[in-house]
């Protein structure tokens, strides 16, 4: 049992991870998320930070792991964390950065120069989200699949669609298996997830 103490210690270095994150600084972001996992090593949130983190620092082994642990712990819980930021997270965002500036959609339209290609992609990762919040995976696998291929550079899908076949079932993962477009991404990728 986590005593009150450690689980605020916890949830305060989850937001702080969460943060450097969002910054781009990936090695802070995931030392401190596993110091966060040191205080309470059940908080899911962590455990999915920190598989978005090894996404994006293209390790994917440990990305899996993260995730598979997640999963493990609380099948709910980590759909939640896919589907709604932590509360903490949104209160740091608040006081960091200016409201117009927290929604997808004004972010969005501030950068024109984003092709619609990628504008696309991001919001077929957005509903993908929502997707997976219900438990509507084969919805949120087809529109990751959408969205990198549109975009096939994008860490944040890639992490995001893993964590989909992760938390889907096993004869709905097989259906992909060898259709997948993170065969294109990374062929590694692919034999990690769907060669047993």
């Amino acid at each position: 049992m986590v005593n009150r103490l450690d689980e605020r210690e916890a949830r305060a270095r989850l937001a702080l991870g969460m943060l450097l994150y969002d910054i781009n600084k990936d090695e802070c972001a995931a030392e401190v998320l596993r110091a966060g996992l040191s205080y309470d090593s059940g908080l899911v949130e962590a455990y999915v930070g920190l598989g978005f983190v090894y996404g994006r620092m293209v390790d994917y082994e440990e990305m899996v792991g993260a995730f598979r642990e997640a999963i493990s712990r609380s099948h709910q819980a980590a759909r939640a964390a896919i589907s709604e930021e932590p509360e903490e997270v949104k209160q740091a965002r608040l006081i960091l950065y200016a409201p117009q500036h927290l929604s997808a959609t004004s972010a969005m339209s501030c950068e024109p120069a984003v092709p619609s290609y990628v504008r696309e992609a991001w919001e077929l990762s957005e509903l993908a989200c929502e997707h997976i919040g219900t438990g509507r995976d084969a919805e949120a696998v087809e529109a990751l699949e959408r969205s990198l291929k549109l975009d096939p550079i994008s860490p944040h899908a890639t992490s995001l669609l893993v964590f989909a076949y992760l938390v889907m079932n096993d004869d709905q993962r097989t259906e992909w298996a060898d259709r997948s477009v993170l065969w294109k991404i990374s062929p590694w990728l692919g034999r990690l997830l769907f060669v047993h």
